[in-house]
């Protein structure tokens, strides 16, 4: 990680002109990060060693554009892409709505006041604020829906998806939320079309051990520990028996929410007795009426830009 101080505005706003890929030149010295200095207090240097895989921070006195190359590739295109669309939505809509679109598209929660992600987090409703399987499976969801609507054939659907994925996680920002639930998309997509026969629990267990492979650091990641979907997929045929909708969300919100208690406590410290009611409410309001219309407002706005 390096640190560094800006010195004057000026100076700020040439450093957003800095994107992800970009190669530049410092000079500096490195120093560990801080350890707690109480018991049972916060270590940043663990912090950053089991969230980021950062074991150094780089001091340096100066940074400028100037001693920096752009980057190459097609990540890296993504990644400023993502970056140049999260400036512009903070640029041309009201400051609540940015901060809403660019954490449900782009998993930036930057533009949301932390006031208000303390009181979603007291209500038990900070998942609604993450990018995560809600969100990956309302996107494919709709965009499944749209493709075989203008008469593409499943099949072909399906891979159209396989491919939708990786883009999804990087411009999302890649979390481990995210990654499980765009892998476990494209591993349902890929049973589909080859016709092999196993369960979906079998599937989730076999992304979260290559997961684990990949980066074992990913066990501290809380986005990793809720695993909801394996609550679910256990309990399905329970939710899905022959009952009314009603009661299919009721059973499908109190088995996440009591699968979901040990984990938010150990976190937060905390759990409102409003979560099970409030998430009853909003996460339907969120899938089929907030998210499809901050998506929508987005795609036109990308196609039909308001002019000056």
């Amino acid at each position: 990680m390096v640190r560094y101080v800006i010195q004057t505005e000026i100076e700020q706003k040439e450093l957003r002109k800095l994107y992800y890929g970009d190669r530049c030149s410092l000079s500096g010295k490195l120093e560990q990060p801080s350890v707690n200095r109480n018991f049972y207090g916060f270590n940043y240097r663990t912090y950053l060693e089991r969230s980021y895989n950062i074991h150094w921070i780089y001091k340096t006195e100066t940074l400028s554009i100037r001693d920096c190359t752009p980057g190459k590739g097609l990540q890296v295109r993504l990644y400023r892409f993502r970056q140049n669309s999260i400036a512009m939505i903070n640029d041309e809509f009201p400051r609540e709505l940015a901060g809403m679109m660019n954490t449900l598209i782009f998993g930036d929660r930057s533009g949301i006041d932390e006031s208000l992600q303390e009181q979603y987090q007291s209500l038990g409703l900070i998942h609604l604020l993450a990018v995560s399987g809600l969100h990956v499976g309302t996107i494919l969801g709709l965009f499944y829906f749209l493709i075989i609507r203008f008469g593409i054939i499943k099949e072909t659907a399906l891979w159209l998806i396989l491919l939708l994925i990786p883009f999804i996680i990087l411009l999302t920002g890649g979390a481990a939320s995210v990654i499980r639930a765009g892998l476990m998309a494209a591993d349902v997509c890929l049973v589909a079309l080859m016709r092999i026969k196993i369960t979906t629990f079998s599937q989730l267990c076999m992304i979260l051990l290559g997961l684990l492979l990949y980066k074992p650091t990913f066990v501290y990641n809380i986005g990793f520990q809720l695993l909801i979907t394996a609550s679910l997929i256990l309990s399905s045929k329970t939710i899905l028996r022959d009952i009314s909708p009603f009661r299919q969300l009721l059973y499908g919100s109190f088995i996440a929410q009591l699968a979901s208690l040990p984990i938010v406590i150990w976190n937060f410290y905390e759990f409102s007795l409003w979560s099970l009611p409030l998430n009853m409410i909003f996460i339907p309001f969120m899938t089929i009426i907030i998210l499809p219309c901050i998506l929508i407002t987005f795609c036109l706005f990308l196609f039909f830009p308001c002019s000056q």
